[in-house]
């Protein structure tokens, strides 16, 4: 039987073994040193477990003071907000609701449902009004020049209520004797309306971004990084007459001019607007020799964004400046032309072909 025994406190172990006469023994081997762990006769035991309970505690604290203040400095000139709304909810056919403290629940249900935030008291009865009128398509109908229609496909009986925005409602109020304006009742979005106080801080970011404005800088020759240079541009002037300050037009007119004119002109070297007769449509230079150019513009892909941004720059420089848009009126309506998707009803894309806004014919 095999033996060994250990000095007591592990310290410095000695392991020993009785053999059997011609057995060879094994060599004497030093343990690894455990000495505290098991010391029972006052050797070092190290810190009590109460003293981390206590440190724990005091870090807690620290903490959760340090945090507190923080949060405390975040909002102490902050007031707190409540809105409390209130919802109503219509349904095409009776439906039985129960609902605790987090859920609303229903039987089983097949039909319509309808929810809407009611914005003031008095508002109830007319959406009680129009409730049992829906919409479940829409359309944008381009019947006659300078005109967009919109067109709803809607199920139910009575007046459909829809909204729009404020430039809708004023175009509406002056040219559709059809569409019936309910002047006082809207919606505000979560930021609410700018107030005429807040002119002079929109004021101060708009000079700023005017200054910064410089034709010469721009380095980009994409068609939809460029664009969207010119449609932020073009949205300064209308924040500009929004706020009621026109200094700064003069400026956005001659920067606008400078990064459109190249590309109605033709002269923008590094790219431009190409017609392609194959499909009918418009290409750029980069697109036409790089699939991946241009983010797929001349495999006509995302036309309506490259496109939008330049028309919305022209329409808004043709607002500011009437006479620069009777000069490139054929380039904008070219360009509009095949922003949108159908052509004129009798013609071909062919026969509406841009012989100006600069192009040149791809084979």
């Amino acid at each position: 039987m095999r033996k060994c025994r250990a000095a007591r406190h592990f310290k410095g172990i000695k392991v020993f073994q009785h053999h059997r006469k011609g057995e060879k023994g094994w060599k004497e081997f030093d343990a690894i040193e455990e000495e505290g762990l098991l010391d029972e006769e006052g050797g070092y035991k190290g810190i009590p477990r109460r003293c981390y309970l206590l440190a724990f505690i005091v870090g807690f604290f620290v903490l959760f003071t340090f945090f507190a203040l923080i949060l405390w400095g975040a909002i102490r000139n902050q007031k707190p907000i409540v809105t409390v709304k209130s919802w109503l909810l219509y349904a095409s056919r009776p439906i039985n609701l129960s609902y605790d403290v987090s859920t609303i629940t229903s039987s089983v249900f097949s039909g319509i449902i309808r929810i809407t935030v009611l914005p003031e008291p008095k508002f109830e009865a007319v959406l009680d009004r129009f409730s049992s009128c829906y919409p479940i398509s829409g359309d944008a109908v381009f019947t006659k020049p300078f005109c967009l229609e919109y067109k709803w496909d809607k199920r139910g009986w009575g007046d459909l209520l829809m909204l729009a925005h404020p430039l809708h409602l004023h175009l509406l109020w002056s040219t559709d004797c059809s569409v019936t304006i309910l002047g006082d009742f809207k919606y505000n979005s979560i930021d609410g309306e700018v107030k005429e106080e807040s002119y002079s801080v929109i004021i101060e970011a708009l000079v700023k971004d005017v200054d910064a404005l410089n034709s010469s800088t721009i380095s980009t020759t994409s068609s939809y990084f460029y664009g969207k240079l010119i449609a932020r541009a073009a949205r300064f002037a209308l924040i500009a007459e929004e706020v009621c300050y026109p200094e700064v037009i003069p400026a956005i007119r001659q920067f606008l001019k400078d990064m459109i004119e190249p590309w109605m002109d033709g002269t923008f070297g590094a790219n431009g607007f190409l017609y392609d007769p194959k499909w009918g449509g418009i290409v750029t230079k980069q697109g036409s020799l790089d699939p991946g150019a241009d983010f797929g513009f001349g495999i006509y892909n995302d036309h309506h964004y490259h496109l939008g941004y330049f028309i919305y720059g022209i329409a808004v420089l043709a607002k500011i400046d009437a006479a620069w848009g009777r000069k490139y009126r054929p380039q904008a309506y070219v360009a509009m032309n095949f922003a949108i998707p159908v052509v004129p009803s009798g013609k071909t894309r062919q026969q509406v072909a841009p012989v100006h806004f600069g192009m040149r014919i791809i084979l």
